[in-house]
């Protein structure tokens, strides 16, 4: 069950992909069109579908679980994945699938229980925002944050969404300048990956015994466990569960380094 009201103009790689698009999805898609991130939504809503034309959005109508959606959204190239839709049996089937098509995506999930939250975690997802403590500002200041824009920057869109100012939201052409991923070095990117349950395998190993840049080609630039970071790598530092790897390298590398974390 798929309609693509509005192909992108070219190949998806390290973009955003939003399901759902009440609130949450609203914003973060002028967030990300502001930040100049390529996006895709997804929706099961005729009347926003039709919204999301007018506006220029571009959106596919379909079930975000199913194989063929899926491969239309470009699912192994994406950056990062945002679950905002109420229901949770969906939402559970989604990150799923999701997850195990892409083991390196940034997922962010939104559920309605707190209790909900470490079960989401456990199936892969790197944040699960509950509605108790939600705003759509959080989740798109997430998003921002793993593609790297500057905070001053991010600071700023938040005011004009708290001031209700949207006019420069819906500005197409003012990309924010900054350092983000994708790198503005040829062909170069950096991801944040998650050490979480899809990728038990990298806990209990030290630096040196992976060989980020030896064996697969990629840069470890940095670790972020318990809120500090590790610039001074060691190859004796063990990783452990909930330790988020700053990454750096191209597509092919990037991939290379998937098809490790998923054999």
């Amino acid at each position: 069950w798929l309609k693509e009201t509005q192909k992108p103009k070219e190949e998806l790689s390290n973009h955003l992909i939003i399901i759902g698009y009440g609130v949450n999805g609203e914003n973060l898609a002028r967030a990300a069109r502001t930040a100049g991130i390529p996006y895709i939504v997804v929706e099961l809503d005729p009347e926003i579908i039709e919204k999301c034309r007018r506006d220029g959005v571009p959106v596919i109508f379909g079930d975000a679980a199913a194989e063929e959606v899926l491969a239309h959204l470009a699912v192994p190239n994406a950056g990062v994945v945002v679950i905002a839709i109420s229901d949770p049996d969906a939402t559970r089937r989604i990150l799923s699938a999701i997850r195990h098509i892409n083991l390196t995506a940034y997922i962010v999930v939104r559920t309605r229980y707190v209790k909900e939250v470490q079960s989401l975690l456990n199936m892969g997802a790197d944040e699960v925002i509950p509605e108790e403590f939600e705003t759509s500002i959080e989740i798109f200041t997430r998003v921002l944050m793993h593609y790297l824009v500057p905070r001053n920057d991010i600071e700023e869109l938040t005011e004009k969404i708290r001031e209700g100012n949207y006019s420069m939201l819906r500005d197409n052409t003012g990309a924010i300048a900054g350092n983000r991923s994708p790198l503005p070095i040829p062909d170069m990117e950096i991801i944040v990956l998650k050490v979480n349950r899809a990728r038990a395998k990298l806990v209990g190993k030290s630096i040196g015994e992976i060989g980020f840049r030896s064996n697969h080609g990629v840069g470890l630039l940095a670790v972020q466990r318990e809120g500090r970071f590790f610039t001074r790598l060691e190859d004796n530092l063990t990783l452990e569960f909930d330790d988020k790897l700053y990454l750096a390298g191209n597509a092919v590398q990037m991939a290379r380094f998937n098809k490790f974390l998923v054999s």
